[in-house]
């Protein structure tokens, strides 16, 4: 239990993001370690400070709150990257994307490029500004539509 962190929140005003910003969330990983890319807006930006049980300060953690519509990004018969939307239910989030609530972490693991995108609230251009990276990752599964 020494390993544990206690949680406090406090706003975060050094993240530069708009209410209605995206971000491009990893699922979780199938058993070759691919995932499926997801997308989401983003609520609002919190920050929560960590402590060690000691009592010393850990590294904070910055935290996006969701809107609960989802979307899968796929591509069309053309081969151009696309998001469909998907069922905004708790089970499905939790079983495709990894995610027990409304709220995800902002971290290079979980969320791609999200100091790029968190900004940006018109979804086809995160995607079009992402396509290289989408399409080119041995990481993704990027199904077609």
């Amino acid at each position: 239990m020494k390993n544990l962190l206690e949680y406090n929140h406090w706003n975060n005003n050094s993240i530069k993001w708009n209410q209605g910003g995206w971000l491009l969330i990893k699922g979780k990983p199938n058993k070759e370690g691919k995932s499926h890319i997801f997308a989401a807006q983003v609520r609002n930006v919190s920050q929560l400070a960590r402590y060690k049980t000691s009592g010393k300060e850990g590294i904070p953690v910055n935290m996006a709150n969701l809107y609960p519509d989802f979307y899968g990004i796929v591509t069309d018969s053309s081969g151009e990257i696309k998001a469909m939307k998907l069922i905004s239910d708790t089970a499905y989030i939790d079983k495709w994307i990894g995610l027990k609530n409304l709220s995800v972490g902002l971290n290079k693991n979980k969320t791609l490029n999200w100091r790029e995108t968190i900004a940006e609230t018109s979804l086809s251009k995160v995607l079009k500004s992402n396509e290289g990276l989408l399409k080119n990752s041995d990481e993704f599964i990027i199904p077609q539509k």
